[in-house]
């Protein structure tokens, strides 16, 4: 895509770094050039083009971004959550707190944990007479996610949990593991 225009100079149909850079050497005059994370891109760049300047394109750069400061935050912040009425409702003002528990390193284990606590603070609350709604109110949480959180019976289970999702390296898998076997490096594999 031209930055100037924002039109689509060309498609190319594949992602191999032969092709790629095939491509590039036809047109010498390209002097920046955006591009996602893709290893394939960055190498047949650098054999093309090598005077051309390399930038990582907005989507990506905001996507990593995203999950450094979302992992940044997960690290940071303590598997307690402090939840306070507004000042609308504190004639009856108490501060609920989750109860802490062990520290945990795996993000996505503290995650489940803090729901898991979060789910057990709103039935306990709703067991001692609080409505959804002054639950909600006061947790941040929709009326809608309160009435699942009473609703479930046994412990919280993401949906997706086991579900093994596959990996672009399936494919070549075999591969690879030849390669490793005959001493092959890491970097000489990619």
């Amino acid at each position: 895509m031209c930055w100037e225009t924002h039109r689509i100079i060309d498609m190319i149909d594949s992602r191999e770094a032969d092709q790629v850079t095939q491509w590039l050497r036809k047109r010498p005059q390209i002097q920046i050039v955006t591009r996602d994370g893709s290893l394939s891109y960055a190498k047949a760049i650098r054999e093309a083009l090598p005077l051309a300047i390399q930038i990582n394109d907005r989507f990506h750069l905001i996507h990593n971004l995203t999950k450094a400061g979302k992992n940044y935050l997960l690290a940071k912040l303590p598997a307690t959550i402090k939840i306070t009425e507004d000042k609308c409702t504190q004639e009856n003002h108490t501060t609920q707190q989750i109860p802490k528990t062990k520290p945990i390193s795996d993000p996505s284990e503290r995650k489940r944990e803090n729901k898991e606590q979060t789910i057990s603070m709103v039935k306990k609350e709703h067991f001692n007479g609080k409505s959804l709604s002054r639950i909600a109110r006061e947790t941040g949480l929709t009326r809608n996610t309160v009435r699942k959180y009473v609703r479930i019976e046994e412990r919280y289970t993401h949906g997706s949990k086991g579900v093994d999702q596959g990996s672009i390296l399936d494919r070549s898998e075999e591969k690879i593991l030849l390669m490793r076997s005959a001493g092959k490096t890491g970097l000489a594999i990619l």
